[in-house]
């Protein structure tokens, strides 16, 4: 229940707000114009006041909720933006990002002939030959673009701006890529950490084992015994632990080893292949669309007239290169 104190007094001003909308559902109101009038002014009056009310409570409520939602997660943007009195969960006119710069990050599957930075700089060549107007557009708001004008600038840029990422771009395989089984080598690092962990253990027993010794003033030879391991384990369990952490920078170094060499290259995923396969599909796509309801014989001969004009085969004719469109080819009924 909303509590506003004397000076608003919602609870009677809602009450009186539902008996004046009972007086002018009656018809009998409108037989006195001047008294339905009165009661319609003080009626948008009451509204005023009750809906605002009303709608500052239902705000407070969401803020709160929104609040302990973001403070349980940890969400600053949303708690910035409570404190800014921004509703985060409705479109604003204007964006405020916590950052004056956005990241844009695109995948190039470079294919070219020989491999490496020869493809792709044979691959960024042709990009450039092919669609410079778009390449323009879409990297004109970078920064340090505004300098590539050619088709070797193009080239350096990307190749300055390029990060290096552990995730592979295999989704021209369409069984899956099978890169071959391989097990880490664990073997050392195995027998490095077991043998730390033990030789910890024994050096913390006698390290007990001498203090109370020597709390008790215990002296002998197994007293010396358990000096010497204690003695011992400061020098051997540094060593221990250093080889340790040698078998895991050599398990690491060997981890990405193995994985930078680039898979192998996806049969049919060159550019061409790729613009040839984007075309036959929207074409059959249409052809699937008209071909609805005919007769075999029918859609026999259409099929073989598709087949004529879209050429599947053929490297032509094709979809071009930063199309999104198929160009339009056209088949008898």
């Amino acid at each position: 229940m909303l509590s506003c104190g004397g000076t608003f007094d919602f609870d009677n001003k809602a009450a009186k707000l539902e008996e004046l909308n009972r007086e002018l559902e009656d018809p009998k109101i409108w037989d006195n114009a001047e008294r339905a009038q009165a009661i319609g002014k003080e009626k948008k009056l009451l509204e005023g006041i009750v809906v605002t009310l009303t709608g500052v409570s239902q705000q407070l409520v969401d803020a709160r909720e929104l609040y302990d939602l973001a403070r349980g997660e940890n969400d600053d943007d949303t708690l910035i933006a409570l404190a800014r009195g921004t509703d985060p969960l409705k479109p604003q006119l204007v964006d405020r990002l916590t950052s004056p710069f956005l990241l844009f990050a695109a995948d190039f599957d470079a294919q070219g002939p020989g491999n490496g930075e020869v493809a792709l700089q044979a691959y960024l060549h042709t990009l450039w030959a092919t669609m410079q107007h778009d390449l323009t557009d879409i990297f004109g708001h970078c920064i340090g673009f505004d300098k590539v004008d050619s088709a070797e600038s193009f080239c350096a840029y990307i190749k300055r701006c390029q990060i290096e990422t552990t995730m592979p771009f295999n989704d021209y395989w369409a069984d899956g890529l099978h890169p071959g089984a391989a097990s880490l080598p664990l073997g050392p690092l195995k027998f490095t950490g077991v043998l730390t962990v033990l030789a910890i253990i024994v050096w913390l027993i006698a390290l007990l084992l001498d203090g109370g010794l020597a709390l008790f003033h215990h002296d002998g030879a197994r007293t010396q015994q358990v000096a010497h391991i204690v003695a011992w384990g400061v020098v051997l369990i540094p060593a221990l632990v250093a080889v340790t952490l040698l078998a895991v920078y050599i398990l690491y170094r060997w981890v990405m080893r193995r994985g930078a060499p680039p898979f192998a290259t996806a049969p049919n995923s060159d550019l061409p292949s790729i613009l040839k396969a984007l075309f036959v599909q929207q074409h059959f796509t249409r052809f699937a669309i008209e071909a609805q309801g005919l007769d075999d014989a029918a859609l026999h001969a259409r099929f073989g007239a598709f087949l004529g004009a879209v050429q599947p085969g053929s490297p032509t004719p094709t979809q071009a290169p930063g199309e999104v469109t198929a160009t339009p080819v056209g088949w008898s009924s």
